[in-house]
């Protein structure tokens, strides 16, 4: 009975390593919207977070610089 539960155990276990290595490629991996490659969603957010801080700062650069003329 103990062999039974311990082999029980290891399939379980195999089973939801199994698995989890299936779906965790697509839940921690995103594509780049520069390159269009697979990288860490956390690079793809840096990527997004810098372009998005990259127009703002081009936004008040030509407010500066329409002040600047006036």
């Amino acid at each position: 009975m103990r062999s039974f539960s311990l082999l029980a155990l290891v399939v379980v276990l195999g089973c939801v390593f199994y698995f989890s290595s299936r779906t965790l490629p697509k839940t921690i991996f995103a594509t780049s919207p520069t390159t269009g490659t697979q990288k860490l969603q956390t690079e793809v957010y840096r990527e997004r977070l810098k372009q998005k801080t990259d127009d703002l700062q081009k936004g008040y650069d030509k407010m500066d610089q329409e002040v600047g003329s006036q």
